[in-house]
């Protein structure tokens, strides 16, 4: 084996032009594909690591005026409360409403993105995982915020941030909890949540359309079941106020699962494309199969070249056995270096 192993180092060398081109060819497509495997791969776990993902849903409204149809992301304020009233299967729900702003603490301001108010069972809904301050009911109380580590460790760089305060459009808020960050693979950049109890009260407009609402079924409720009290919910609700408005709406459940890839929806957050994943993994297998052939070309040529040493191998007494085992390491060696480096 050690002999064989020597004698094909000394092939390659010899024949390093195409040693050299086979190694570039398949190093080239390996890294291709890797990249485009590792991008797919990430892009298919989004939002599957908050807890029981399988029973959470976002719900969008369907609004149709004269045959034409806009679906929106978002969804008036009294969904979620009314949604967990009326449906059995329904365990919670989550409220999310955009809120940026300038934050100001110490004489410095900063301009925040990924701010939302929230009413407090999202925590729990959405599985935040904190590591300081209470994670029972965070927002309960008025003028309560949460953060992030990040921002966290950015605004109280050397202190516990829980129980300070800062300002945030004017308005002056507690942290009660720092969370962990949320990974990138959320289609919700969420920083930060601000408590908004006494909105429960001002806010009744079912076409304010501002707040993502998700839900959490009970693990022994249907899906099935959700869109038919979803369906009733519009008829005991809606249908009312739309009489004679020529307007008809819809509300629709997407497994959060399946959320960043919806499309087409007005209000949304930035997505990702399906269809951009589809060409990424069939641009991935053409490169494969590509450099694949390349490498056969490149053998069955080298092959011609060599039909002469061949010819003495077997006039030595080489099976054909041996010189394809002979070839075969040749080639394990090359992809081997390909792989290795």
């Amino acid at each position: 084996m050690y002999t064989s192993f020597k004698h094909t180092l000394r092939v390659l060398f010899r024949y390093r032009l195409y040693t050299g081109f086979a190694w570039i060819g398949l190093s080239i497509a390996v890294t291709s594909v890797w990249f485009i495997a590792h991008y797919v791969q990430q892009s298919q776990q989004y939002d599957t690591f908050h807890p029981q993902v399988e029973n959470l849903y976002r719900v969008t409204m369907e609004v149709i005026a004269g045959g034409e149809a806009e679906h929106y992301a978002t969804t008036g304020f009294p969904l979620g409360d009314r949604l967990q009233a009326q449906s059995p299967g329904v365990a919670a729900y989550a409220r999310l409403t955009f809120h940026p702003g300038v934050v100001q603490l110490a004489g410095e301001t900063w301009q925040e993105e990924g701010i939302y108010t929230a009413n407090a069972a999202t925590t729990e809904v959405l599985g935040f995982e904190f590591v300081s301050g209470s994670a029972a009911a965070p927002l309960a109380a008025p003028n309560s915020l949460i953060l992030n580590q990040s921002l966290a460790q950015k605004y109280f760089p050397s202190g516990e941030a829980v129980g300070q305060t800062l300002w945030l459009e004017g308005q002056e808020y507690t942290v009660t909890g720092v969370f962990q960050d949320w990974p990138s693979t959320s289609h919700l950049p969420v920083q930060a949540l601000l408590s908004a109890p006494a909105m429960e009260y001002e806010v009744d407009s079912w076409f304010d359309l501002a707040s993502y609402t998700y839900i959490r079924l009970d693990p022994a409720a249907q899906a099935a079941a959700l869109d038919e009290q979803l369906g009733q919910l519009v008829e005991q609700e809606l249908d009312p106020i739309l009489e004679g408005s020529g307007l008809q709406v819809a509300l629709h459940a997407q497994p959060l699962r399946e959320v960043y890839f919806s499309s087409g929806l007005v209000e949304d957050v930035p997505k990702g494309n399906q269809a951009y994943i589809y060409a990424l993994t069939g641009a991935g297998w053409l490169i494969f199969l590509v450099a694949a052939l390349n490498f056969v070309n490149l053998t069955l040529t080298r092959s011609t070249q060599r039909t002469r040493e061949i010819l003495v191998k077997k006039v030595l007494g080489m099976t054909r056995r041996q010189l394809w085992w002979q070839s075969a390491l040749e080639s394990w060696v090359v992809a081997t270096l390909v792989v290795g480096l």
